[in-house]
């Protein structure tokens, strides 16, 4: 099984990179929860790419392209309340584009399950911590 886990550029309109929710000062943040997701699905033999939008400064069609080539099985990201629109847009694009499963997490999952299940874009969900779940959804 192979997964592409994304960190999306976190922005107010995710096709337009002039506005963004970013501090040039503070630098980026490592995705520690989507690096925890994959260090279990390796574990479990699985093989992962990680993009980070954001630090690698990739535009969508650049991500899509990554995604395309590498082929995965499965498209993973993860939510946070504050972030949850931005997220589902590029979600929704990238499904539109590729029709490749997704699952999320994180915790507007948690908080939040079955309104976010509600959305046709997102097929699958860990809700809570990933570290019991995960290995079993592989």
């Amino acid at each position: 099984m192979k997964v592409s886990l994304i960190f999306t550029s976190i922005e107010v309109n995710p096709h337009n990179k002039a506005v963004a929710f970013r501090d040039e000062r503070l630098g980026f943040v490592p995705p520690l929860s989507l690096l925890l997701v994959a260090a279990i699905m390796e574990k479990e033999g699985v093989e992962v790419d990680l993009i980070d939008m954001e630090a690698e400064n990739l535009s969508y069609t650049e991500t899509l392209e990554r995604i395309k080539s590498f082929a995965p099985d499965l498209l993973g990201f993860t939510i946070t309340t504050w972030s949850f629109h931005s997220v589902l847009s590029w979600i929704n694009k990238f499904k539109a584009d590729t029709a490749i499963p997704v699952l999320v997490g994180g915790e507007h999952v948690r908080l939040y399950p079955h309104e976010t299940m509600s959305y046709d874009a997102i097929d699958y969900c860990i809700i809570g911590e990933a570290e019991l779940p995960l290995p079993d959804f592989i």
